[in-house]
């Protein structure tokens, strides 16, 4: 059975491998689309590591599965209602396409320069945040939640400009610079990978709306295979150094102990380790026969979340560290967490309710953010924020899952609210953020005179009410979101 079981969850993942490919193709969903990466998460938290386990029937310490063959069986058919709820609910748009028309942004889109002054800008905030305020009692954890907002900003304005005139060294030579650090200081105090990852994400998602989603499938491929391979090599070093104590080390000392065995050590571990897919099973096995249910606890995690654990010490716990408690596991650091899976959360939150629930809400909230990007997708002060905190939307099928969609949401308010700001201030000093004529059209689609002789003619985004640019307009129908 567990032979079958394994066979299975290798077709899902090649489903919905192909399900990206064939929307990708036929344009009814972007490549690069918060829907897929919240695929590309499942497939790598939760449907590989169980394929792993259960065909090497190697699990976790203590939290081996006592029918490892009907855990697996179980969270094929809780994963199968769960992706077809979501499927159903994210095609409808219920609630999410009648708010993603209630977003729109207070600025076109700017010009390189105005990009490039917006990136060095949010890399001073996000340092900043990550060295003084990171280290600062009761506030350091949102310290690191503003400082991957910040540095996810600063490097995807630095590759939306750049990318665009690859080789021209007035772009090239900053963008690369604020990239880099920018990735250099997400590892800095940073045990978990999903700081770095954000910001690769960030890159990435900026590289393809910003100027390869036009390109074709060779140069998306080519060059977001380029960027992400910078990223890979960083997460491969903070993988193979970050030790297993659970201390937290400075970039300083996380590059001064790298070598190349290490990189190819960190590569291997990200390949292969992965405790999220046989703690799942664990929690599908004990629930609710071992353990009682803790309904919905993944949701009240998340609503608990702004409230320090100092002024509230009886808030619910991360269900990754009660899991330690609870199997009696010993000798791990101090606050270790397991990667629960997002259907072991659902089995430990009672899934007649849970599973259901939660499809519902993901479907919601993802389809909102395709949406509002592909009502947007040529405004950086919508896009950006967006790919802000992608790690941690990436990790959400690992868990916990309260933490990191609180995190998200954090992240992308940071973003939005810090790219507003700045360009609110960068306009009262009188830095030009758009371009004189694209400033005209701007003006006059907002009901002033613009320039004259400038013909506006809207595009699919200016019907529905948002800005758009006439020199950047698609072939798109905004309406249905596709070409």
């Amino acid at each position: 059975m567990q032979q079958v079981v394994v066979i299975l969850c290798v077709l899902t993942m090649l489903g919905l491998a192909l399900r990206v490919l064939v929307d990708h193709l036929t344009h009814k969903v972007d490549l690069l689309s918060t829907r897929n990466v919240f695929y590309l998460g499942l497939i790598n938290f939760q449907f590989f590591p169980i394929s792993v386990s259960l065909g090497t029937d190697l699990y976790m310490k203590k939290l081996a599965p006592a029918d490892p063959a009907h855990a697996g069986l179980l969270f094929l058919v809780m994963s199968w209602v769960f992706l077809l709820i979501f499927t159903v609910v994210y095609r409808l748009g219920w609630f999410a396409d009648g708010l993603a028309r209630l977003v729109r942004s207070r600025f076109p889109a700017p010009t390189p320069n105005a990009l490039l002054i917006l990136a060095f800008v949010f890399l001073i905030f996000g340092t900043f945040n990550r060295l003084v305020v990171m280290t600062t009692p009761l506030i350091n954890t949102l310290g690191g939640i503003f400082s991957i907002g910040f540095l996810g900003c600063a490097a995807g304005c630095a590759m939306w400009a750049w990318l665009p005139r690859l080789w021209n060294p007035v772009y090239a030579l900053p963008a690369s610079f604020i990239t880099l650090v920018s990735m250099l200081l997400s590892m800095h105090l940073s045990f978990g990978r999903r700081d770095l990852l954000s910001v690769v994400m960030a890159c990435v998602w900026a590289a393809y709306w910003g100027y390869l989603r036009e390109r074709g499938n060779f140069a998306i491929f080519s060059r977001l295979g380029a960027i992400a391979a910078v990223g890979i090599t960083l997460l491969a070093i903070l993988s193979a150094t970050r030790g297993e104590a659970g201390e937290l080390r400075g970039v300083d000392q996380i590059m001064s102990a790298v070598d190349a065995s290490q990189v190819r050590s960190g590569l291997q571990r990200m390949a292969t380790i992965q405790d999220s897919g046989p703690v799942t099973l664990y929690l599908i096995d004990s629930r609710p026969d071992v353990i009682p249910y803790d309904t919905l606890h993944s949701l009240k995690y998340f609503l608990t979340q702004p409230v320090p654990r100092v002024i509230w010490p009886e808030k619910p716990n991360a269900l990754g560290q009660d899991i330690v408690t609870q199997a009696g596991v010993k000798g791990l650091a101090r606050g270790f967490s397991y990667g629960p899976g997002i259907m072991g959360h659902i089995a430990n939150d009672n899934p007649y309710l849970a599973l259901p629930l939660y499809a519902i809400l993901f479907a919601v909230g993802i389809r909102f953010l395709d949406r509002i990007c592909s009502l947007n997708m040529i405004n950086p002060f919508v896009m950006i924020p967006v790919g802000a905190g992608l790690g941690e939307l990436l990790a959400i099928p690992r868990g916990e899952v309260g933490l990191f969609v609180f995190r998200f949401l954090f992240m992308f308010l940071t973003a939005w609210f810090g790219m507003w700001a700045v360009a609110k201030l960068m306009i009262a000093s009188g830095i030009q953020l758009v371009a004189p004529d694209v400033e005209g059209q701007w003006e006059a689609e907002e009901g002033g005179e613009g320039e004259e002789g400038v013909e506006h003619e809207p595009g699919p985004a200016s019907e529905e009410g948002f800005r758009s640019l006439s020199g950047y307009q698609v072939d798109y129908d905004s309406t249905e979101g596709r070409w």
